[in-house]
């Protein structure tokens, strides 16, 4: 097997998450979250042949391992049921094990978006 390990990473998380709004009763209002899940990692080689467009191998390596996540921001009401927030998100993964080499990740993210309450 040929080093997969100098290629670009692909990570896919899945996680379950809650968020606990705190209620000042204000226009703004906190929130903190928290999340757990599986990331899978891989590494891959995907040779072609530049002169004839032909696929000559898929060579990959892969791990699933355990993540979390936790997230702190601010809710900014603009209505009943309408709020634009802002925040930030913690990511990391436990260690995956490719091929012997051992690997985590770790990201802080700024979030922002618009959150619509059906109710």
């Amino acid at each position: 097997m040929e080093d997969p390990i100098n290629d670009d990473p692909l990570l896919i998380t899945f996680a379950v998450n809650a968020y606990l709004d705190l209620d000042i009763r204000g226009p703004v209002d906190p929130y903190i979250g928290a999340g757990v899940g599986l990331t899978y990692f891989e590494f891959g080689d995907h040779d072609h042949d530049h002169n004839h467009g032909n696929h000559h191998h898929d060579n990959t390596a892969d791990d699933v391992v355990g993540s979390y996540q936790l997230m702190a921001g601010v809710n900014v009401h603009l209505d009943r049921n309408t709020s634009l927030y802002g925040g930030v998100r913690y990511f990391e993964t436990g260690e995956a094990d490719i091929d012997g080499f051992l690997f985590d990740f770790a990201s802080t993210e700024i979030e922002f978006g618009i959150r619509i309450m059906l109710r």
